[in-house]
């Protein structure tokens, strides 16, 4: 079936593109990329990759109006709202694109910044904050994660405690945490429910077991 690659235009999903290229350079390859009318629109940075990398590509533009008048629907396609990411909508919004260009399979590059270390939360394996106590770096987590600064950051930290403490440094608790909790419980629902609304499945090839048991040796 003709599958197709979301592109935002950053590392992740550019190298998977180009993986994907130099695998089969003959294949048609459509590319997809979300925009926004905002200043920090990724839209410039795809168009490039997309160019250089030979894709037919395509942009969707998201119109915050559109939003509103599709929430319920998004909400029955979410089934709940645990996961607050604001990037179910515009996900879910690229999916009935992708599914009405009649593409069945698109690739996304969800896992990579777990793998990598791609998150500004990794800095608190670096010095100086790898020289706090685990509680310390488990509360500095949920304040760079949740940004609440009230007494919940003291609660949470006992609470991911833990899960830091248990590993060599650091880096290595915040990707085990990442990888174990955030990942499946977030992340990867949100792209599961978001394409699966209308019958497209997410390929996450960063997420082969090969590569992660390479990137953890």
């Amino acid at each position: 079936v003709p599958v197709a690659v979301l592109l935002s235009g950053g590392v992740d999903s550019s190298a998977l593109l180009g993986a994907l290229r130099q695998a089969d350079p003959g294949r048609r390859v459509r590319t997809f990329t979300i925009g926004f009318d905002d200043p920090r629109d990724e839209r410039p940075y795809a168009r490039r990759v997309a160019e250089a990398l030979r894709t037919d590509h395509q942009e969707l533009i998201l119109d915050t109006m559109e939003i509103v008048r599709r929430f319920d629907e998004g909400i029955r396609a979410l089934d709940d709202l645990s996961t607050a990411d604001g990037g179910f909508w515009s996900l879910t919004m690229a999916s009935k694109l992708i599914r009405e260009q009649g593409i069945k399979v698109v690739l996304v590059g969800e896992g990579a910044d777990e793998l990598f270390g791609g998150y500004h939360l990794f800095k608190l394996s670096q010095r100086p904050f790898r020289w706090l106590p685990p509680a310390g770096q488990a509360a500095g987590y949920y304040w760079l994660t949740t940004g609440v600064r009230n007494r919940d950051l003291f609660r949470y930290g006992r609470l991911y405690q833990p899960a830091f403490g248990a590993h060599a440094d650091a880096f290595a608790g915040i990707a085990a945490f990442e990888m174990t909790r955030q990942l499946p419980n977030n992340l990867l629902l949100k792209v599961d429910k978001a394409t699966m609304a209308h019958g497209v499945e997410a390929r996450v090839p960063y997420l082969d077991h090969h590569l992660a048991e390479f990137v953890h040796s």
